[in-house]
């Protein structure tokens, strides 16, 4: 047998090694800096400022829809333009002690970026969004559609 011949199947396993092990590039998509984000706390709920870079890539539509408290107080999302170095300010009305949810806003859907919440001394931190039943990146809790992964985010109709 020619020596060349006895290498191949080694070639073979070297050559499939290398395609498996080479990721597949991702899609562009958003991503949240939560080092980037402060809370200002004000009497009837919370306004996130996102220095240039908190969201990426800018311009975009931006959403943060408080969780439905326990309790009685009312809760309202707020939304926003993000600039095209992804700053914004956007204000919700809720109890500062609760889990507010990101999504960027385009045209054709509603994406969501993070969920997070604000400690007392005022410090943001990135928190469990929790459930995602359909598996389709946007959790039940603001999941229009929690079992069907064609609809994403709040946007149904």
């Amino acid at each position: 047998m020619k020596p060349w011949k006895r290498l191949l199947p080694s070639l073979w396993l070297i050559a499939l090694a290398a395609c498996v092990a080479t990721p597949l590039p991702q899609p562009p998509g958003y991503e949240l800096d939560v080092d980037l984000i402060e809370a200002e706390p004000l009497d009837s709920g919370v306004t996130f400022v996102g220095a240039p870079g908190a969201l990426t890539p800018g311009p975009v539509g931006l959403r943060v829809t408080p969780a439905q408290p326990d309790s009685d107080p009312p809760v309202s999302q707020g939304s926003a333009l993000v600039a095209a170095d992804g700053s914004f300010s956007v204000f919700a009305l809720s109890p500062l002690a609760n889990t507010f949810f990101f999504e960027a806003i385009t045209d054709d859907t509603d994406v969501f970026v993070g969920a997070l919440t604000v400690d007392g001394s005022g410090l943001v931190i990135e928190s469990d969004p929790g459930p995602d039943s359909d598996v389709d990146g946007s959790p039940d809790a603001i999941d229009c559609a929690p079992q069907d992964p064609s609809r994403v985010g709040q946007r149904c109709n």
